[in-house]
């Protein structure tokens, strides 16, 4: 599925072509946070959606993941930003109509929000890093 991402370099189809402010790929340590509406939508019910993102998650980590709180999670990962959503976003349930995630790279200034974010702050506090 192709989704909409706002993030530093302007609203952008998920898989479009990296400009020259994309991090280069190499390990790094990401930040990653979502919110599951609370009902069902096409793509499963919250649970399932949940787990699928949480799953997911887990399963493109290089190696390490903390995940003790909830829908909050730091993560190392050899891919960039862009291809850190676009992995969790193709393995999961995710519906972008109604739910949210946003991907901070912690290494670089890279990060990504996909799905429902009617608040552009997110944009404001990230590019001012």
């Amino acid at each position: 599925a192709v989704g909409l991402c706002v993030c530093r370099r302007g609203s952008h189809r998920v898989g479009d072509a990296p400009t020259a402010i994309e991090e280069e790929a190499a390990m790094a340590i990401f930040a990653v946070s979502f919110r599951v509406a609370g009902r069902k939508t096409a793509r499963g019910s919250y649970d399932e959606r949940w787990e699928s993102v949480d799953t997911a998650i887990k399963s493109i980590s290089a190696s390490r993941y903390w995940s003790e709180t909830t829908s909050f999670y730091i993560v190392e990962s050899l891919l960039n930003t862009r291809e850190l959503v676009e992995a969790i976003q193709n393995i999961s349930q995710l519906d972008q109509a109604v739910d949210l995630m946003v991907c901070i790279n912690l290494s670089q200034k890279g990060y990504e929000v996909l799905g429902s974010n009617p608040d552009p702050d997110i944009g404001i506090l990230l590019d001012a890093r």
